[in-house]
């Protein structure tokens, strides 16, 4: 008879406690933030991980909301470590003993692995900055630009100014969606010559992939997919091969983080904008939220936006004592976003305008068509 590991018993035992610790002071949590009164609501942020600075951003604002406003509802973090099934086994942890949970999550991926479970548990999901949900169920509100409203003014620009049409995207669910987008609307309407250049999403210097490109003598390139570091430095090669066709990126360009990898290789890019991000005329109430925002050392565009338009879209259902389910939010005509701007909602989906801008030394001025 072997003799037994009292090392490995002791450890696992250890575990067990400290796991049983976890679950237990989740649940002492949650029953202290109830007897407040006020809903938990389960932010699910990747505070940790690839994407914390983003998350770190969310935190922040949500912090602000918290804190500038008496809200009807407690928010109680939850890391996603930027990994998906991470994400989840957290969720589970926080939300054991929670019925019908309430979650804002950023990132696609965390939101399609988590709906299924939130689902299960009857509760609902706030996706936000979320294009696609990849989930079979309808429990979930995304409170992000649309695909449509990401790339429409494009095509249409595209289709307006040029003849031919090079389209460099990264080989990722966010690339490959919105590559199938641009090449069936531009079908549509009648203008097939494009070529594609799929960039894997490991590769860091697509130099000689820009150097055979430029052989074939684009007149556009169109840059798009997730923000990896071959997508970032695809605009430097271009700079440096001194290519001086048009070149238009995606929605990612927005995002601050991105615009200060790429630098002044971004500058004469055409891509799309919220207005409030553009040096359009504001009204003073418009002006005072982008300074708000500023304020938290934020730079104003679409996240800090949704997200704060997420927490509003919380607060109302709970102080009109709506159900969170999709109809509450499709009811809702005409509402009015943080920017400023018109949103809509339908079958889980939401519309953000957005406008054909020219980005120039962190700045985005509207194009004139």
């Amino acid at each position: 008879m072997s003799k037994l590991n009292w090392k490995s018993i002791v450890g696992w035992g250890i575990a067990a406690l400290v796991a049983g610790f976890i679950v237990y002071s989740n649940m002492q949590e949650q029953k202290a933030l109830q007897n407040s009164g006020k809903r938990n609501i389960y932010a699910l942020l990747p505070l940790t991980g690839g994407l914390a600075a983003i998350g770190q951003e969310y935190k922040t604002i949500i912090d602000s909301e918290m804190k500038d406003k008496n809200q009807p509802y407690n928010i109680v973090y939850v890391d996603s470590e930027s990994n998906p099934m991470k994400g989840l086994t957290a969720l589970q942890a926080a939300t054991v003993s929670e019925d019908k949970p309430v979650v804002f999550s950023f990132m696609s991926s965390v939101g399609s692995a988590v709906a299924p479970y939130i689902d299960k548990k009857n509760g609902f999901m706030f996706a936000v900055s979320s294009q696609s949900i990849n989930a079979d169920v309808t429990s979930y509100q995304q409170v992000a630009t649309s695909l449509a409203d990401q790339l429409d003014p494009l095509i249409k620009h595209i289709v307006s100014h040029y003849k031919q049409l090079d389209i460099i995207y990264i080989m990722d669910e966010y690339g490959l969606a919105q590559k199938k987008y641009v090449i069936d609307a531009l079908n549509k309407k009648g203008f097939t010559n494009t070529r594609e250049l799929a960039l894997p999403m490991n590769i860091s210097d697509p130099r000689n992939e820009v150097v055979k490109l430029l052989s074939q003598n684009p007149e556009a390139v169109f840059v798009m997919g997730n923000p990896t570091l071959g997508y970032i430095n695809l605009f430097k090669n271009l700079k440096e091969q001194n290519f001086k066709g048009a070149v238009l990126a995606d929605a990612c360009l927005s995002n601050p983080s991105v615009q200060n990898n790429i630098g002044t290789n971004a500058n004469g890019v055409i891509s799309l904008a919220m207005r409030i991000e553009t040096e359009s005329q504001l009204s003073a109430k418009e002006k005072a939220f982008k300074n708000r925002i500023e304020s938290l050392g934020i730079k104003i565009n679409s996240k800090p936006i949704q997200a704060v338009d997420t927490l509003s879209l919380i607060r109302y259902t709970l102080e009109n004592n709506l159900p969170f389910e999709r109809k509450t939010y499709e009811n809702l005509k005409g509402w009015e976003s943080s920017s400023g701007d018109t949103v809509s909602f339908k079958d889980g989906l939401s519309t953000y305008p957005t406008i054909l801008s020219i980005y120039r030394d962190g700045k985005y001025y509207p194009v004139e068509e």
